[in-house]
């Protein structure tokens, strides 16, 4: 279960701590996978999460004032507005306008993006096939962005169609890739997934409970033949729009491996020490996949 931010600030743990920040966070599976984490490098930190409403987020700077606060993962509605209360950003945190990390070092509090690396992680034995070619974004949001700088900027992807129901209200410059990014409609899709080697699906279509929808239409589904295709969604673990890749012949990619990942990313930032990452995959396929 999760604390409220003022009830941590009012009893703060006496041991150090980690934590999960946002809301709602009592779904987060982040204290799962890292208390099992500092539990294999014998650390006597704890893991916990807590709420933190947009009323308290003025209160943050008050937990990073603690001395047993050692660092963060950040969730929803605070990816934007962590990075005011640290003193340094990272350059991906600067170049995608979010963070999901925060951590300590000798120069004060920083804020890192360790979603791109998570992101990358199933990618890059793939980089050869992709590097030059085209890539479908589907959806607009925050998580896009990451995906587009992602895209553009590691692997070298020379084209991003950004797909969105209002395409018109879609600036490409405010994305951060220097590669050439397209604001099109679904209109579009069959044409542009003709015509490119990858598809990421970055809105919450197909999410549980709402586990009956796609946002690629069944018609149009065949087109999905010969294309990796990529699901940030991780409950559940394969999608109904990773179920018609897998029946048009295309590559299926959950969302599983990018929050492991990530979250590994994140556990090395404030530990130095290796994560579990198979461990933790086991760990959640044991706690919602199997019990679904």
């Amino acid at each position: 279960m999760s604390q409220r931010l003022k009830d941590v600030l009012h009893s703060p743990p006496s041991e150090n701590f980690l934590a999960v920040l946002g809301s709602p966070i009592d779904h987060s599976l982040s204290p799962l996978i890292h208390g099992n984490a500092l539990n294999k490098i014998q650390s006597d930190w704890k893991y916990i999460a807590i709420q933190v409403p947009e009323e308290d987020v003025e209160l943050l700077p008050e937990l990073l004032n603690l001395s047993q606060f050692r660092g963060a993962n950040v969730t929803i509605p605070l990816k934007k507005q962590v990075s005011e209360f640290v003193d340094f950003c990272d350059d991906e945190v600067r170049q995608t306008g979010a963070a999901n990390t925060i951590y300590h070092n000798e120069s004060g509090w920083g804020a890192a993006n360790t979603d791109i690396h998570g992101f990358l992680f199933p990618l890059w034995e793939r980089e050869s096939f992709l590097s030059g070619s085209k890539a479908v974004v589907l959806g607009t949001g925050g998580a896009a962005r990451a995906v587009c700088y992602a895209l553009g900027e590691h692997l070298k992807m020379d084209w991003i169609f950004l797909v969105s129901r209002k395409p018109d209200q879609v600036d490409p410059e405010t994305y951060p890739s220097t590669r050439r990014i397209e604001p099109v409609d679904y209109t579009r899709l069959p044409s542009i997934l003709s015509d490119s080697k990858l598809v990421v699906n970055t809105t919450p279509v197909g999410m549980h409970p709402k586990m009956d929808k796609s946002p690629i239409p069944d018609e149009i589904a065949p087109l999905l033949k010969q294309k990796i295709c990529y699901d940030l969604i991780y409950r559940p673990e394969k999608t109904l729009f990773l179920q018609q890749a897998e029946k048009a012949g295309g590559e299926p990619i959950g969302g599983l491996s990018m929050f492991v990942h990530q979250a590994a990313k994140s556990f090395q930032i404030w530990t130095g020490e290796p994560f579990p990452s198979e461990e933790a995959e086991t760990l959640i396929r044991n706690t919602i996949y199997e019990s679904n």
